[in-house]
This record gives C-alpha cells, structure tokens and sequence, in this order.
C-alpha cells in the first residue's frame, strides 16, 4: 500500500498522474491528503505503513515544525516503522543561520547533532545518520544530479 501527504494537492494530483503508472495504482492503492499540518489520521485505514521517505522535507522546516512532524508520525505509526527523511548539513559553526518559519522556498541546514538533540526529549524513536548509503545510492543511480549529494539522510527509528 501506498500512503502520501502533502500540503499542495497540485502536486498530489500531478504524482498520481504522472508518476504512477495504471498498474502501480491497481496494486498500491494509493491514498494522499493534502495537509501542511502534518495529519496522518486523514491516512487511517488498512495496515500502518512500515516505512516513510521524505526527500527535502526537513530542508523546509524548522525546529518546532520537525518536532511537530516526528511527534505527529509516531502515533500514526507503528513500532519498527522507518522514517527516511533527508536534509541539507550546515557547514556554518554559527547558530540560527535559518529563516525563522518553515517554508517551501526557504532552505534550512542543519548539524546532524543539532537534529539529535532537537529530538532526544521527544521519545519514541532512535536516530541514525545512513547519509553513505544514501549517498553511494545517488552516485549510482543519480550520477547526473550531483547537488543532491549536499543532502543528508537520517533514519528515525520507531520505538
């Protein structure tokens, strides 16, 4: 099964059309909601998802949006659920180089240790940065997309 949000149905509809096939559809079932506040309820029915991929999804939000999101997922999933979001690392030593709000066109960097202790008091999942599978991935099947490789990736695992 396949299960999707995003907060532009534009988009939402665009992906269905396009990018799943008329097989895909029949086999996947697919279902989206168009939200920006992050409600996996609109997804309930049939079985939890074991996995989520959100490529750039993190490079949008900031600090109270990414605990909204992670604290809203893990009650829609269930223990053992993956979470595969990727982000933009900051090189910058400075604090508070981001804009203040999330946004579609804003781009927020941040320090794998800076989105550990950003979600340690959360509970519910553990995180692992799997950035060089990530990345060995893109060198394999997206050579010719070399500026996806300033994203990192991160694994939340529900617990």
């Amino acid at each position: 099964h396949y299960k999707g949000l995003d907060k532009s149905r534009r988009l939402i509809e665009q992906g269905y059309l396009f990018e799943l096939g008329r097989r895909d559809r029949e086999e996947k079932h697919p279902r989206f909601a168009a939200t920006a506040e992050f409600e996996f309820e609109l997804l309930r029915g049939g079985p939890p998802p074991d996995m989520s991929i959100a490529v750039s999804l993190i490079t949008h939000l900031n600090s109270p949006d990414i605990r909204k999101l992670l604290s809203r997922l893990r009650i829609f999933v269930a223990k053992g659920h993956m979470f595969f979001p990727t982000f933009v690392h900051s090189s910058s030593d400075a604090d508070n180089d981001n804009p203040e709000g999330s946004s579609s066109i804003a781009t927020f960097r941040y320090k794998f240790d800076e989105l550990r202790s950003l979600t340690a008091d959360l509970g519910g999942w553990e995180l692992a940065d799997v950035s060089p599978v990530w990345h060995a991935t893109l060198r394999k099947f997206a050579a010719r997309h070399p500026r996806a490789l300033r994203h990192r990736m991160l694994r939340f695992t529900a617990v």
